[in-house]
């Protein structure tokens, strides 16, 4: 899971991020069209994946609430798809380059 993905995240205008898994299970994501920025922790147990943001700005300002998602995956390699509440959103790896 670790390395640089493209792809969208349960919130509004939050189609198109870069979202970046570390090895340390630190997390960062940029969704430049609505001025989101997180920052957190992610774990990954079986076919789910867990989000918790500890920092995070919504249309460049900080917000207070810290979003927190638990996804259902599928595939694997260098495309998955998230599930959540008969949601779906698909993420592409990234090249190391960004």
């Amino acid at each position: 899971m670790e390395g640089a993905w493209k792809g969208g995240l349960p919130l509004d205008g939050a189609d198109s991020c870069v979202i970046k898994l570390q090895a340390d299970t630190t997390f960062s994501a940029k969704c430049a069209s609505a001025g989101i920025q997180m920052a957190g922790i992610y774990a990954r147990r079986g076919d789910t994946l867990l989000i918790e943001s500890r920092a995070y700005t919504y249309r460049n300002h900080p917000a207070t609430s810290r979003p927190a998602f638990e996804f259902k995956l599928e595939g694997h390699g260098n495309q998955i798809t998230l599930l959540k509440d008969r949601e779906r959103w698909t993420w592409t790896r990234l090249d190391r380059s960004n």
